[in-house]
C-alpha cells in the first residue's frame, strides 16, 4: 500500500514538471519598448511601453525584472509608464511577463538599452594660444576626444563652430560618427579614461577678417556633451 501512494505521488510529480516545462498552455502575443525604441539614453529612468494578450482574454498582471536582477518581480496590476534602468552604465534589458484571467503565464518579452551617463570632451592639439590664418586660406586643427565609456561603445561625433565677437556661431561643420579603433588609456584623477589618438580636421577660412573664437565640441550616441565651457577652444584670428 504503501509503495503504492509513493508511486501515485512520484507520477503527480512527474506530470506537474512536465506541465511547468511545457510553457504556456495558450497562445500569446505581446512585446516590451524602451524608451520609444532607442538604443541608447543618458537617462537612469526612461519611458516604458508594453502590450500582451492571450487566446484566454487580456492581461490581468504583470511582472518584471532588470539586468542584474536574479528573479522576476511580484504580480502588479496598475500600469508602469517608466522604469528605472540603475545606476551602472552599460546594457540594460528588461524583461516582462504577463498572466491571462485562466492564470496562464505569457512567455518572456524584453528589449534593451544602452545607458551612457558619461560626457565625452575634447582637446585642441595645435600649441599656438591663437590660430592665426590668411582668408580663403586652409587650416589644418590637430584634436583628440576622450570619454569614460568602454572602448566598445565609445561612439563620438566631433562638431566644430566658430563664433564671432557677439557670440553668433558664422561657421559649423559636422564629422561623421567616430569608433576608437586606435586609442590609449590615460589616468586623470585616479579614473581610467580613454584617450582617442590625435586627429586632424583641415577646413578652409573664408570669414572677413577679424577675431573669432574657435569651439571643438562632441557628442555621443546617447546625446552627452561637454559640461558648458569645458569643450575645446581657441582663438582664432583672420588676416
Amino acid at each position: 500500500m504503501r509503495r503504492h501512494l509513493t508511486l501515485i505521488m512520484m507520477a503527480g510529480l512527474l506530470v506537474s514538471a512536465m506541465l511547468a516545462c511545457a510553457g504556456p498552455a495558450f497562445a500569446w502575443s505581446g512585446y516590451v519598448r524602451l524608451d520609444v525604441g532607442a538604443a541608447w539614453t543618458r537617462q537612469n529612468s526612461v519611458g516604458i511601453e508594453y502590450e500582451a494578450s492571450s487566446s484566454a482574454g487580456s492581461v490581468v498582471a504583470w511582472r518584471y525584472r532588470i539586468t542584474g536582477q536574479s528573479s522576476m518581480s511580484s504580480w502588479y496590476t496598475f500600469l508602469m509608464d517608466d522604469v528605472f534602468l540603475g545606476s551602472n552604465n552599460g546594457m540594460r534589458t528588461v524583461y516582462m511577463e504577463f498572466k491571462d484571467p485562466s492564470g496562464d503565464v505569457s512567455p518572456t518579452y524584453s528589449d534593451s538599452i544602452f545607458l551612457d551617463t558619461k560626457r565625452p570632451w575634447t582637446r585642441i592639439r595645435n600649441t599656438e594660444s591663437t590660430i592665426k590664418v590668411k582668408r580663403y586660406a586652409y587650416v589644418t586643427l590637430k584634436y583628440s576626444v576622450q570619454d569614460a565609456t568602454k572602448r566598445a561603445n565609445a561612439w563620438e561625433q566631433p562638431i566644430l563652430r566658430i563664433k564671432n565677437s557677439g557670440g553668433k556661431i558664422v561657421y559649423e561643420r559636422v564629422r561623421s560618427w567616430r569608433h576608437p579603433n586606435g586609442h590609449y588609456y590615460v589616468y586623470i584623477g585616479g579614473s581610467k579614461i580613454l584617450q582617442l589618438y590625435y586627429s586632424t580636421w583641415k577646413f578652409q577660412v573664408k570669414l572677413p577678417k577679424g577675431t573669432y573664437k574657435l569651439i571643438l565640441t562632441a557628442r555621443d550616441k546617447a546625446g552627452n556633451w561637454p559640461y558648458s565651457g569645458l569643450d575645446a577652444r581657441k582663438r582664432l584670428v583672420v588676416y
